[in-house]
């Protein structure tokens, strides 16, 4: 299951004692520190961390090129639950000059365009999602690993983040879940950077995640975990 901070209700302490203290998580290293001193690792005998997984090939890179510096929009992907943080995403639109950003999900966002509540993210619906949009950005304050992170790093995105995404390995652009400043600071550096900077980070995020998120270490880990205690 995925894990969070926050998820220790009863329905998941009773799950835990009726595997026999057994537990496999998807969730991020950031949470391991809270798992730690939360009540479902009190009770947790034999436990499995997994980053979550993409089949690569089914999401290919459909952008290789960026929009002019200085000329490049922003898009969010997810509805707007609080733990989503959209609330900061509404203040950097308000706040950042000539800001321009669209928005795929449930709910309204300020500031930013709304493309539709649901779209089938196909190769060709991103492509024509591309030509327009060029940085994806998520400001999660309490996701395990969000996927849409995963699938814009495959087609091809650049990618800011904060770490609560559940995702922190170092060549995403970090945000901040509370700084506007910072956030304003980055996501303008990202607006006119130079399109071989973006292109690096874009590959390095890309083979980042065929190495670590992949399906098949996702299984045999899960395999090797469950093996010995069948």
């Amino acid at each position: 299951m995925p894990y969070v901070p926050g998820a220790d209700d009863l329905w998941l302490l009773n799950a835990v004692t009726a595997a026999n203290g057994e537990m496999i998580a998807i969730t991020g290293l950031v949470w391991m520190k809270d798992f730690a001193a939360g009540p479902t690792s009190k009770l947790t005998k034999h436990f499995l961390r997994l980053d979550m997984g993409i089949e690569v090939k089914d999401y290919p890179r459909v952008k290789t090129v960026f929009n002019p510096a200085g000329k490049r929009k922003f898009l969010y992907i997810g509805h707007t639950a609080d733990y989503k943080n959209t609330r900061i995403i509404e203040r950097i639109a308000a706040t950042l000059p000539h800001f321009e950003g669209g928005h795929i999900g449930f709910g309204s966002i300020a500031g930013w365009k709304q493309l539709g509540s649901q779209l089938d993210l196909t190769p060709e619906t991103m492509r024509e999602i591309g030509e327009e949009y060029d940085i994806f950005v998520s400001v999660s304050t309490g996701d395990a690993q969000a996927t849409t992170i995963l699938e814009q790093i495959c087609f091809g995105l650049a990618v800011a983040s904060t770490p609560e995404t559940g995702y922190t390995f170092e060549s995403l652009y970090r945000l901040d879940s509370r700084d506007l400043d910072h956030n304003v600071k980055v996501l303008s550096e990202m607006r006119i950077a130079s399109e071989g900077e973006l292109l690096k980070h874009c590959e390095d995020n890309l083979r980042y995640a065929a190495e670590f998120h992949n399906w098949k270490d996702f299984a045999d880990r899960v395999v090797r975990f469950i093996g010995p205690l069948a």
